[in-house]
This record gives structure tokens, C-alpha cells and sequence, in this order.
């Protein structure tokens, strides 16, 4: 029975090892090692899932306060451009005014010299 047993395993490349007899104390033993690597397995890929799910909520937290500067920003440049429009109607009107006294200063010194 042993011999061919060794021969089956030199044949098929088989070891001694996969036909060791294996108590239920000895099994149960292995399951429950098994049992408490897997909860530690668990218990990292838990700590794992919430040191990235408080680094999405640190990232998202930052992308929320830039799109409310970016919001802010905006604004502000929309009221410096309202005001840099009434700027540039008061120039306008200041540039109209100073033509028409420079237009009338020429005429009064014309006139004047005509006179």
C-alpha cells in the first residue's frame, strides 16, 4: 500500500505531505487561524476604506471652498467691471466736456484776434 503510494506520487508529482491524515481538532484549528487572519485582514481593509473615504471628504471640503472664492471672485469682478463702466462713462463725459471748452476757447481766441 505504502510502495505504491510513493510510486503514484513520483509519477504524478504528487507530495507525501497531501496524504497526511488531518484530525477535526487539528482542522478546526486551522479554520479558526484562518478565521482570525481573515478578521485582521477585515479589520485593515475597513481602517483602509475610512482613512480614504476622510482623505475624499478633506479633498471634496477643499474643492467646495475654491468653488465658492472662485464664486466670490467672480462677483467681485463683475462689480469692478460695473464700476470700470461708469468710469469710463465719466471720462467719456469729461473728454466730451473738455473738447467743447477747448472748441470754444479756439473760437473766443479766433474771434478775439478778428476783432
Amino acid at each position: 500500500g505504502g510502495l505504491g503510494l510513493v510510486a503514484y506520487l513520483g509519477l504524478t508529482g504528487g507530495a507525501l505531505s497531501d496524504w497526511w491524515y488531518v484530525s477535526r481538532s487539528a482542522f478546526r484549528r486551522g479554520l479558526t487561524q484562518m478565521g482570525s487572519k481573515f478578521s485582521y485582514l477585515q479589520e485593515c481593509l475597513r481602517n483602509a476604506r475610512e482613512a480614504l473615504q476622510d482623505r475624499l471628504e478633506a479633498v471634496q471640503r477643499r474643492q467646495d471652498e475654491a468653488l465658492q472664492g472662485q464664486e466670490e471672485l467672480r462677483e467681485g469682478l463683475g462689480a469692478v467691471g460695473a464700476d470700470v463702466g461708469l468710469v469710463r462713462g465719466e471720462v467719456a463725459e469729461v473728454s466730451g466736456k473738455l473738447d467743447r471748452m477747448q472748441a470754444e476757447a479756439l473760437f473766443t481766441l479766433r474771434g478775439g484776434s478778428l476783432l
